[in-house]
C-alpha cells in the first residue's frame, strides 16, 4: 500500500491554528451495532453474535485541506502514531479508492522531501514517499489546536504531567478508584495519552474487576454489555495523576448502542505490555478533559473542558 506520508504541514497564519474535528462513528461499526441490535432477543445471551463485536470504533474526525488550490481530506489527529497521512493519487492498493486522494501535481505549494517511508501498524504495514505542503481550517466548535494554547476552552489551571516515553505519550499513573476506593494501579502504574484510541484499555483481568463495579448485572455473556437504564447509576471512575483526580463520569464511559442496549469502554488488552500494568487514556478520557501535548517540554496539560 502507498500512500503519500504530510509532515509539518500546517501553515501557521496565527498564534494558534485550530482545525475542527468532530465526533464519527466509522462504517465498520455501523455495520457492527447493526448486526448486534437484530440479533439479540430480550433474556438472550450474545453468543451467537459476539463474533462480530470485536470493538467499538469511534474517531474524531478533523476536516482539512491540503495543497494550492486545496484538496480536502478527513484525518484523525492521533498521538499514537507519528505521522499525519492521506492516500495519494499513485496508490494502487483497493483500500485507497474509498479514501480522497491526494495529486501532488496538482498544488503549486507542494515540495518533495525526496525520502521513502515504511510503516508497521497494529493493522498492517504501509510504505510511501515524504512530502511537505500547506494544511488549511474551516471554522466549527471543536478543534485542535497548533501553536498555542487558547485558555477559553477549559475551567482552571492546566496540570502539567511528566511524559516518561515520547514515544508514545507515557506518563505515570498514581490510582484508579470509585467510590474513594482504590481498584486498580495500586501503587502507581503507567498510562498512554492516546488520541487514536476508542476504548479505555487495561489488563484483563484488572478491567474485569472494574466492570463487576460498573456492570454488576451484564446482558448475555459479555461483560460490557448492559441495560441503558442501569447505565447512568455506576459512580465515576476517578484517575489519580500526578497527585491530581480526573473523574470519568458514565457519561463518558458508558456508550448508548440502541435506546436500551448500551455498553462500557473498559476494554482488557494491554496485560502483554511492559510494565504489566498499563493503561490507555483514549478518546473516551480526554472527552472530558482539555488536553495539551507539550513535545518541547516533554510534557501533557490536563484541565476540565470549558
Amino acid at each position: 500500500m502507498k500512500w503519500l506520508v504530510l509532515l509539518g504541514l500546517v501553515a501557521l497564519s496565527e498564534c494558534i491554528v485550530k482545525i475542527p474535528i468532530k465526533k464519527k462513528q466509522t462504517l465498520q461499526e455501523v455495520f457492527r451495532v447493526k448486526i448486534l441490535t437484530k440479533n439479540i432477543p430480550a433474556g438472550k445471551s450474545l453468543q451467537s453474535v459476539r463474533q462480530f463485536w470485536c470493538l467499538t470504533r469511534v474517531a474524531y474526525i478533523g476536516s482539512i485541506t491540503i495543497g494550492t488550490p486545496p484538496q480536502q481530506f478527513q484525518v484523525v489527529f492521533d498521538t499514537g502514531s507519528s505521522d499525519l497521512w492521506v492516500p495519494s493519487v499513485y496508490c494502487q492498493s483497493s483500500s485507497c479508492s474509498t479514501h480522497n486522494t491526494f495529486n501532488p501535481t496538482q498544488s503549486s505549494t507542494f515540495q518533495d522531501v525526496r525520502r521513502t517511508v515504511n510503516l508497521s501498524f497494529g493493522s498492517g504495514r504501509m510504505s510511501g514517499y515524504l512530502g511537505s505542503d500547506i494544511v488549511r481550517q474551516p471554522d466549527i466548535a471543536s478543534v485542535v489546536m497548533f501553536g498555542g494554547v487558547d485558555n477559553s476552552y477549559f475551567h482552571g489551571d492546566l496540570n502539567w504531567i511528566p511524559v516518561i516515553e515520547p514515544c508514545y505519550w507515557q506518563i505515570i499513573m498514581d490510582r484508579v478508584s470509585m467510590n474513594g476506593k482504590v481498584i486498580a494501579c495500586y501503587g502507581r502504574c503507567q498510562a498512554i495519552v492516546d488520541t487514536g484510541s476508542s476504548l479505555l484499555l487495561g489488563p484483563t483481568d484488572v478491567v474485569s474487576s472494574i466492570q463487576r463495579h460498573i456492570n454488576p448485572n451484564p446482558i448475555g455473556d459479555s461483560e460490557q454489555m448492559m441495560s441503558c437504564s442501569d447505565a447512568m447509576s455506576p459512580p465515576p471512575v476517578t484517575f489519580t495523576i500526578s497527585g491530581t483526580d480526573f473523574p470519568g463520569t458514565p457519561k463518558y464511559y458508558i456508550q448508548k448502542i440502541s435506546k436500551s442496549l448500551c455498553f462500557s469502554s473498559f476494554q482488557g488488552a494491554t496485560e502483554n505490555m511492559f510494565p504489566l500494568e498499563t493503561w490507555i487514556l483514549s478518546d473516551i478520557f480526554l472527552r472530558a478533559y482539555f488536553s495539551v501535548f507539550d513535545w518541547s517540554k516533554n510534557r501533557i496539560g490536563l484541565a476540565p473542558t470549558a
